[in-house]
């Protein structure tokens, strides 16, 4: 069987898009011949008078204390290695040995 040349795949293609196109249009037809359905959303009731507990409970607070300290170490142990870094580089130079 021969292969199809290039009109003949622009014919295919426009021929899929036409039924595509007939077949979403009915499926339109008969969605437009059912009955619609009006769905009512039921209103948010606010309750102006409750009270915000902005209190932290005892394991949150621990948590804190355990997230900043936690913090504090790993920002020391960073910049202790990135200085340490900086040492090694500029020691191990060999034109710029300025503070042997």
């Amino acid at each position: 069987m021969p292969r199809k040349t290039r009109k003949e795949k622009i014919i295919a293609r426009y021929r899929r898009k036409l039924e595509l196109l007939e077949k979403s249009i009915n499926v339109a037809e008969k969605i437009d011949s059912v009955p619609k359905i009006q769905v009512t959303k039921p209103k948010k009731t606010i309750q102006p008078n409750l009270p915000i507990n902005n209190d932290l409970k005892k394991e949150d607070k621990a948590a804190v204390i355990y997230f900043t300290s936690d913090l504090r170490k790993t920002l020391f142990l960073v910049f202790l290695i990135i200085a340490l870094e900086f040492f090694l580089y500029f020691a191990t130079m060999k034109q710029n040995l300025w503070f042997f």
